[in-house]
């Protein structure tokens, strides 16, 4: 599964998806769709239950960018919260 998330990560920016997800109002932004869109189709080719590998790879990347201390991903509440939507 790592693999198939190491070649996601040169596809999308993890980084983006998780920002929007940890700041956003809930405005719409065409940007962060096509990122997501992006990830799906990716995860769709190479995975039979897509949604789940999403879920696993935003929660593992999330964690990865806060233990990395950046301070746009100190808090990740809102971001965490909303991974719990999917």
């Amino acid at each position: 599964m790592e693999q198939l998330f190491g070649e996601l990560d040169r596809k999308v920016s993890a980084s983006s998806v998780l920002g929007y997800l940890n700041f956003s109002d809930g405005r719409p932004d065409p940007r962060w769709q096509r990122h997501l869109h992006d990830a799906v189709a990716f995860l769709a080719e190479g995975h039979d239950r897509p949604w789940e590998a999403l879920v696993q790879w935003l929660a593992g990347r999330l964690d990865r960018l806060h233990a990395q201390g950046g301070a746009a991903f100190r808090d990740i509440t809102q971001a965490r919260r909303a991974i719990d939507l999917f």
